[in-house]
Protein backbone atom coordinates (compact mmCIF):
# COMPACT_ATOMS: atom_id res chain seq x y z
CA UNK A 1 0.00 0.00 0.00
CA UNK A 2 1.28 3.48 -0.83
CA UNK A 3 -0.29 6.55 0.72
CA UNK A 4 0.55 10.21 0.23
CA UNK A 5 -0.74 12.80 2.67
CA UNK A 6 -0.36 16.49 3.51
CA UNK A 7 -0.08 17.09 7.25
CA UNK A 8 1.28 20.67 7.43
CA UNK A 9 0.99 23.50 4.95
CA UNK A 10 3.71 23.00 2.36
CA UNK A 11 4.86 19.56 3.53
CA UNK A 12 4.01 16.09 2.30
CA UNK A 13 4.64 12.46 3.27
CA UNK A 14 4.64 9.17 1.37
CA UNK A 15 4.09 5.86 3.17
CA UNK A 16 4.74 2.31 2.03
CA UNK A 17 3.40 -0.67 4.03
CA UNK A 18 4.40 -4.32 3.77
CA UNK A 19 2.40 -6.91 5.73
CA UNK A 20 2.49 -10.59 6.56
CA UNK A 21 -0.06 -12.92 8.16
CA UNK A 22 0.56 -16.31 9.78
CA UNK A 23 -2.56 -18.42 10.36
CA UNK A 24 -1.79 -20.75 13.28
CA UNK A 25 -5.12 -22.61 13.11
CA UNK A 26 -8.74 -21.73 12.16
CA UNK A 27 -9.09 -19.75 15.43
CA UNK A 28 -5.76 -17.90 15.78
CA UNK A 29 -3.50 -15.76 13.61
CA UNK A 30 -0.57 -13.37 13.94
CA UNK A 31 -0.18 -10.29 11.73
CA UNK A 32 2.85 -8.03 11.24
CA UNK A 33 3.32 -4.78 9.29
CA UNK A 34 6.46 -2.86 8.33
CA UNK A 35 5.78 0.81 7.54
CA UNK A 36 8.29 3.19 5.92
CA UNK A 37 7.40 6.89 5.74
CA UNK A 38 9.34 9.55 3.83
CA UNK A 39 8.68 13.23 4.64
CA UNK A 40 9.27 16.19 2.33
CA UNK A 41 10.69 18.20 5.25
CA UNK A 42 12.70 17.16 8.30
CA UNK A 43 10.85 16.19 11.47
CA UNK A 44 12.21 16.42 15.02
CA UNK A 45 12.15 13.12 16.96
CA UNK A 46 14.07 12.87 20.25
CA UNK A 47 16.11 15.97 19.35
CA UNK A 48 17.21 14.43 16.02
CA UNK A 49 16.13 15.71 12.62
CA UNK A 50 15.03 13.02 10.14
CA UNK A 51 13.18 13.03 6.83
CA UNK A 52 11.97 9.43 7.21
CA UNK A 53 10.78 6.93 9.81
CA UNK A 54 10.28 3.16 10.04
CA UNK A 55 7.81 1.24 12.18
CA UNK A 56 7.22 -2.44 12.87
CA UNK A 57 3.82 -3.38 14.29
CA UNK A 58 2.54 -6.79 15.35
CA UNK A 59 -0.82 -8.08 16.58
CA UNK A 60 -2.51 -11.37 17.39
CA UNK A 61 -6.13 -12.37 16.98
CA UNK A 62 -7.99 -15.15 18.76
CA UNK A 63 -11.54 -16.23 17.84
CA UNK A 64 -13.63 -18.17 20.36
CA UNK A 65 -17.24 -18.83 21.27
CA UNK A 66 -18.74 -19.08 24.74
CA UNK A 67 -21.01 -22.05 25.36
CA UNK A 68 -23.72 -20.93 27.80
Amino acid sequence: MLAISHFFAGSCSATCTLGAKWILNPYARIMMNYVHTKFSTNINVNDKLNDQEDALTMRAQLDFQLQL
